[in-house]
């Protein structure tokens, strides 16, 4: 009776998830009209599945461009190793049209909709040797599609928490994710997760994003017009800002005269660039305006694609963004350059974050009143520098177990 019952709900939480996918296909047609995101990942979704002569290849899967990041190292070891050619696929609009050309990958496509139909017919035609997730992007009738055929699945730099499959109404789908060959976590607290929920084929490693991290900072490029707006004041920058993210920052700058402040909004899109200038009363720059000009205000707004890393390096505060909204941006990025960073609310995913607000090394804050000016100890220094090292060359562990 126990058995019929669960089979039951097992059932429930497939028709369930396959209901969603339609719903979530119908919500991006319908955006699609209006936002440019929607638009692209609605007109591009299909040409995987579309193309041809791509077949056996080793297959990577990106949410967006940080998962991204995370995985470069990854795929340009395996690319050195194996003879087959690298797909790449993302699900979001920011990760496909950011992403820089790796010559180690030969494919870069947007992820189908994780319908059944759109399921087996990708995997049937491109018949991968495996996958590799980087990150928590589970899509459950793909997932299933490459068990059944017997393709295996590598999950990295993966984070666990409380998901909706480790719920009682989600048994269904972690019964699938049980069949994943193995999960490489960046937090001891997500293995222990998953051993809770009986999958034990997994092994705490840390995060990836480290190596990728020291490599940029090794290749930081000037910025001119950034250094000339600086000139000899002190910087505020908000990387990866939301609307509450400004208005935090604004009103910082509003009481610190001594400041500028340098905004890079998450989404760079003429609404939010619209936005912030309404907030100041266009008493700001925009980055792509200023060559060979000079500043009047003390606010520039950052308008251009991979510019924010190599900002960093011009600031004295940081304030990164998405704490007020789903979960805080790249902290690590900052970080590396010892500047002293702030965040809101939402950290309690991030590992890295509970890292360095326990070695007080970052804050959580809720008004401007709150961020500090002082630059970080020499301990707070070392601290880093001990995560950062840490961390390195974890993503060899992955290439010897997989490969």
């Amino acid at each position: 009776m126990y058995r019929k019952g669960l089979l039951t709900k097992i059932t429930i939480i497939n028709l369930i998830y396959n209901i969603t996918i339609h719903i979530i296909k119908i919500i991006f047609s319908l955006l699609s009209l209006s936002n440019e995101k929607a638009k692209n990942v609605t007109k591009n979704n299909l040409h995987l599945i579309e193309s041809n002569n791509i077949n056996n290849v080793i297959w990577f899967h990106c949410a967006s461009l940080g998962e991204y990041e995370q995985a470069v190292n990854v795929i340009n070891e395996i690319k050195k190793k194996h003879k087959n050619k690298i797909l790449l696929t993302f699900f979001s609009a920011s990760g496909y049209k950011n992403y820089k050309k790796n010559n180690n990958i030969d494919y870069v496509y947007y992820l189908p909709f994780d319908t059944k139909k759109n399921a087996k017919i990708l995997v049937k035609k491109i018949k991968p040797k495996m996958l590799f997730i980087s990150g928590n992007d589970f899509w459950f009738n793909y997932l299933k599609e490459l068990i059944k055929n017997k393709i295996p699945v590598y999950v990295f730099n993966c984070s666990f928490v409380n998901q909706f499959y480790f719920k009682f109404y989600g048994k269904g789908l972690l019964n699938i994710l049980k069949q994943v060959n193995f999960f490489y976590t960046k937090d001891i607290n997500s293995k222990n997760v998953l051993n809770k929920n009986k999958i034990h084929n997994c092994k705490y490693i840390g995060n990836l994003r480290c190596d990728r991290i020291i490599n940029k900072k090794n290749k930081t490029k000037e910025i001119k017009e950034i250094n000339d707006f600086r000139n000899s004041s002190k910087i505020i920058l908000g990387g990866s800002t939301y609307e509450k993210d400004d208005d935090i920052l604004i009103n910082f700058i509003q009481k610190e005269k001594e400041y500028k402040l340098i905004i890079a909004p998450h989404d760079i899109n003429q609404n939010r660039i619209k936005s912030i200038k309404r907030k100041v009363k266009n008493k700001c720059h925009l980055l792509s305006e200023l060559q060979n000009k000079t500043a009047k205000h003390n606010i520039l707004i950052i308008d251009q694609m991979n510019i924010l890393f190599d900002a960093y390096k011009y600031a004295d505060i940081v304030f990164i963004g998405g704490g007020f909204n789903k979960g805080i941006h790249n902290i690590l990025e900052p970080l590396v350059f010892h500047k002293p960073v702030f965040f809101g609310k939402k950290y309690e995913k991030f590992d890295e974050a509970i890292y360095m607000i326990n070695k007080k090394i970052t804050h959580c804050v809720y008004s401007h009143k709150e961020i500090k000016k002082e630059p970080l100890s020499v301990e707070a220094k070392k601290n880093i520098d001990m995560y950062f090292n840490k961390n390195r060359h974890i993503h060899s562990i992955i290439i010897n177990d997989t490969i």
